[in-house]
């Protein structure tokens, strides 16, 4: 819930942004703290050693570079915060495996998405210098799509933050259409929710989102053959909804098509991603790179001196040099054991292991996973959620249900012929 309401509680209520930047960082430092006074248990005392090994070696780096490049000693601390505030969530959830978690977020999710879907509405079809698009430091809102239509942000500080909700919103919608125990009637709504913020974002990465989350439940269905139903019932309702999106917002659903003929004329989305991705091999860094921290917002604002790099796989490598390229390599063969995974265990895991497992491999190529508390956020849901729906007892398949009733009337049968037999 703090994910989602964080934003608005800044954007919207005077003076609160500096004080959730000091509740955030003191919940990182106490669940450190915490983490680190209860003893692991024996099967798990690895991951502890790699945890804590990763932790150990990123603050000795850290420092040793402040000391030798003389930047601030409040950068170094930033730069730490934003590699490990993802890390410490899912190291905590593969330590103690906590039953069912994943349903827990879902469910808030899918609560959360009417509302997101309302203000999404309300956004788009309201001027920029209004209260509702104000965003943090500014009166109004400074993302634009085309026509002067603005980018919707829900409840979070900037769109960015929307886009990731979406994405996994969709994740745990399609995954609840194919087998989880959820409410109909609320994955129905979280899907028109999520329909209608992908209509009316105005966010290309919503759509790649989408579509990176549609191949992992394609992955599913297929490995369950049960797919003419849900595709079908998806197809209707996300038609159904994007037709009245046209039709009730028909400005701000051409400034949308618009902004995506032009933004793929200027940049072109597989020219993007591979720049994502693979930038970081054209970047000339030093061996030890220029600090951490240093290439961040944060950073130079408190005096880095040094400049903005967009790409979080870029920034890894000008900020930790060789270390980067190490935790790139590493990032790259996690991504591609995640992939191995979701292709063998399709059908015998739940569905939200693939559509979130799909996201996860995504974020671990491409980067975006500690660029901003947003994205750090998001990343650490989606890896808690596929490790704790992989980790949870598998589902039974709906051809194993529809399959047992037989079975039973057959075995009914056959005792109460038994007698009739042996009377005879």
């Amino acid at each position: 819930m703090l994910w989602v309401l964080e934003g608005a509680v800044r954007k919207w209520i005077p003076g609160t942004e500096s004080i959730f930047y000091l509740l955030r960082d003191a919940l990182l430092v106490g669940a450190l703290i915490y983490a680190a006074m209860v003893a692991p248990t024996p099967i798990r005392r690895g991951l502890g050693i790699i945890f804590w090994g990763i932790c150990g070696g990123l603050v000795v780096i850290a420092f040793t570079q402040a000391l030798l490049s003389n930047v601030p000693f409040l950068v170094p601390v930033i730069g730490l915060r934003n590699l490990l505030a993802p890390l410490l969530p899912i190291y905590i959830v593969l330590r103690y495996r906590p039953a069912n978690v994943w349903r827990n977020i879902a469910v808030v999710i899918m609560v959360f998405a009417p509302i997101e879907a309302f203000l999404a509405a309300l956004q788009a079809s309201s001027p920029a210098r209004t209260l509702v698009n104000k965003q943090l430091g500014d009166d109004g809102a400074s993302f634009t799509t085309a026509f002067g239509v603005v980018r919707a942000s829900g409840t979070f500080s900037s769109p960015s933050g929307l886009t990731r909700f979406v994405a996994l919103l969709l994740a745990v919608c399609l995954a609840a259409l194919s087998g989880l125990n959820v409410a109909k009637p609320l994955v129905y709504v979280g899907l028109v929710s999520s329909v209608l913020i992908l209509a009316l974002s105005g966010s290309r990465g919503a759509l790649l989102y989408a579509a990176i989350v549609a191949c992992g439940w394609t992955l599913c269905l297929v490995a369950s053959r049960n797919s003419r139903r849900s595709i079908a019932g998806v197809g209707l309702t996300a038609g159904a909804t994007f037709a009245v999106a046209i039709l009730a917002f028909p400005i701000v659903v051409n400034a949308f098509f618009t902004r995506l003929q032009t933004a793929s004329d200027a940049d072109a989305v597989d020219d993007r991603l591979a720049g994502s991705a693979f930038g970081f091999l054209e970047y000339s860094s030093s061996v030890i790179g220029d600090g951490i921290g240093s290439h961040g917002n944060a950073g130079i604002r408190l005096g880095s001196g040094s400049t903005w790099i967009e790409d979080e796989n870029t920034r890894l490598v000008a900020e930790l040099g060789v270390v980067g390229y190490a935790i790139l390599l590493g990032r790259f063969v996690l991504a591609a054991a995640v992939i191995y995974v979701l292709v063998t265990h399709a059908r015998r895991k739940s569905p939200i292991v693939s559509t979130a497992g799909a996201l996860v491999a995504y974020g671990l190529v491409v980067g975006g996973i500690s660029t901003q508390p947003t994205s750090q956020g998001y990343f650490a849901l989606t890896v808690v959620i596929a490790a704790s729906a992989f980790y949870s007892a598998s589902p039974p398949s709906r051809s194993s249900r529809d399959e047992a009733p037989p079975q039973r009337s057959r075995l009914r049968s056959d005792r109460r012929k038994v007698p009739r037999i042996l009377k005879g």
